[in-house]
């Protein structure tokens, strides 16, 4: 798979689009939309499907309309307005199917502007709702609730959901936290880490091969009081939670 491949599919796309009267525009987005220069071997095709609100449910389901260039071997209705798909040359599309007044309600990065009708008015494709700006005191505080809900699954025996609560949910606002609100992918603080907060990506890294959950609650909550202000009966309610734990 190539950046070009992936584009020239992208373009098919918009093409069988172009034939359809009800369709109305190809947004893309992410790698293959405002940052092709991201765009590699192991890039998916996300993109918005704009189109007349009457015809909405019609291209959900059912998918002619989706030329990439090789035919289908694949497709997951993962949402109510989309779907995962895999062709047969392995690209791999995520996307989503709205008349135009939707997207005012709808919080998404700008994207590239594919193909648009003759006449469509392609200022509805700019964002409107957008992602809330990143809060330190509430990122924090949020983080500190997740590992508090851990621990008390934890010492219930809820090992498995103890374990989400630590490592994953309460590990991503922390990872939110470490890069200071400057994570490059503003719905998944995991995305690219490594590139755009090296020090972070070591650093989480590190703490997260801790196997002990009360320990790593300890360990993210330290790595949390280095760069917040913390509330104090939170953090001796989940300090008490870690001691408890430790005596079992």
């Amino acid at each position: 798979m190539t950046p070009d491949h992936l584009l020239a599919s992208l373009k098919a796309i918009a093409t069988s689009l172009a034939n359809r009267p009800q369709a109305l525009a190809l947004l893309a987005l992410g790698s293959c939309g405002l940052e092709t220069h991201r765009l590699d071997a192991f890039s998916d095709l996300d993109f918005f499907v704009i189109v007349e609100e009457h015809a909405k449910q019609d291209f959900i389901d059912n998918l002619d309309w989706l030329t990439t260039g090789a035919p289908l071997v694949f497709a997951h209705r993962n949402s109510i307005d989309g779907w995962k798909t895999l062709d047969n040359d392995g690209v791999f599309c995520e996307f989503a199917v709205f008349y135009p007044a939707e997207l005012a309600s709808i919080p998404f990065a700008p994207g590239r502007i594919v193909w648009a009708r003759d006449g469509f008015d392609t200022s509805l494709l700019a964002p409107i709702r957008h992602i809330d700006p990143f809060d330190m005191a509430w990122t924090s505080t949020e983080a500190l609730t997740n590992l508090l809900i851990g621990l008390k699954r934890f010492l219930r025996g809820e090992e498995q959901a103890a374990k989400r609560a630590i490592s994953g949910d309460a590990a991503e606002l922390v990872c939110r936290v470490m890069m200071a609100g400057q994570q490059s992918d503003p719905y998944n603080s995991w995305r690219r880490m490594e590139f755009s907060s090296p020090g972070a990506a070591s650093e989480i890294d590190t703490l997260l091969r801790q196997g002990h959950l009360p320990t790593l609650a300890n360990d993210l909550m330290a790595a949390l009081a280095k760069r917040a202000s913390l509330p104090t009966p939170l953090c001796a309610e989940i300090q008490r939670h870690i001691e408890a734990c430790n005596a079992r």
